[in-house]
């Protein structure tokens, strides 16, 4: 038998499959070939294939019986089996869950997750082995918001909460409502900014010495996008006794500096409060407000709470060693 036939009885899809090397002998009398890419016999015709099939005797398609069926899932008694309760008129829903650290995935686990726009609580009543989605998988299904790695199928029942998950969920209201206070200091400040770089008159040129002197108060906000080190200067206020000023030092395409100031007690008492608050927060640390990561210099806060240092750091010292209180006493 020619390549070319060989072809065309692959098309055909005459496999004789089974356990076939007990008449091995018979079936290569009948015609038969042995495809040895595909690991099985492979018939010249309709016919012959029935012929080898009955010399088989009744063998399946595959060497592995099909998987038995269970039947409808009981998922009250699966809830009941992990210690949860289902929802009233709740059954079984597909998921893709991620197989990463930190992402329930197995059997027994629960997850927030929305289905027909309400979002709940699931748990996860079965799972299909892990499938690696690559990018190019990704692009060509129009997956733009899923990023490659294992994933795997699971299907989950809505369950009641605990109240332990209601106050752990990001979205609940006991976390919303804490970063809602985190994230007020910030919002004060930047609102502070946008409000006064939006004040007339403006006009070019640097900060006077008195915004820099003793008792003046800064905030100098910048912001860059998650993952990017490139900072952008949101622009700073500055406030000294009863005057506030605004400047901005200019973008990579514009390098003139914007000045606005401010001759009102309630602007420059506003800065104060403002920048304390800030202080108070942590505006070494940041945070991540609408998308964009913000931090903030804060100078000039004379009120700020006294850092208690950490017991377990490692203090640094300086190579002289620490100063005696008597070292510029004379012997």
């Amino acid at each position: 038998m020619d390549k070319t036939e060989y072809a065309r009885i692959i098309g055909l899809d005459l496999r004789v499959t089974g356990n076939t090397y007990p008449v091995k002998d018979q079936l290569k009398a009948m015609g038969c070939v042995w495809g040895s890419r595909d690991k099985c016999w492979f018939a010249p015709s309709p016919e012959t294939r029935e012929k080898a099939m009955a010399l088989l005797g009744t063998q399946p398609l595959l060497n592995s019986p099909p998987p038995p069926d269970l039947g409808p899932v009981d998922v009250a008694a699966e809830c009941a089996r992990h210690g949860r309760v289902p929802l009233p008129g709740s059954g079984p829903v597909p998921f893709r869950r991620a197989s990463r650290k930190g992402e329930p995935s197995q059997v027994g686990e629960s997850f927030w997750g929305k289905h027909k726009g309400k979002r709940q609580r699931f748990l996860i009543l079965s799972e299909d082995r892990p499938r690696y989605l690559s990018r190019d998988y990704l692009e060509d299904m129009d997956m733009f918001d899923t990023r490659p790695g294992w994933y795997r199928g699971v299907e989950a029942v809505a369950v009641e909460p605990t109240p332990q998950e209601v106050d752990a969920d990001p979205r609940g209201p006991r976390q919303t409502a804490m970063r809602e206070a985190r994230e007020k200091p910030w919002r004060d400040a930047l609102a502070l900014v946008r409000e006064m770089s939006r004040l007339e008159p403006k006009k070019e040129g640097t900060l006077p010495d008195e915004a820099r002197g003793p008792g003046a108060v800064s905030i100098a906000i910048h912001s860059r996008a998650p993952g990017s080190t490139a900072s952008m200067d949101e622009g700073s206020v500055h406030a000294s006794g009863d005057k506030a000023w605004y400047h901005h030092r200019g973008h990579y395409d514009d390098y003139r500096a914007t000045l606005i100031e401010v001759a009102c007690p309630g602007t420059a008492a506003r800065v104060r409060d403002v920048a304390a608050a800030l202080a108070a927060a942590g505006p070494d640390r940041g945070t991540t407000i609408d998308g964009r990561v913000y931090s903030a210099d804060v100078r000039g806060v004379p009120f700020l709470p006294p850092k208690v240092p950490d017991p377990g750091a490692v203090q640094s010292r300086s190579p002289e060693g620490p100063a005696r209180p008597d070292a510029g006493a004379s012997r």
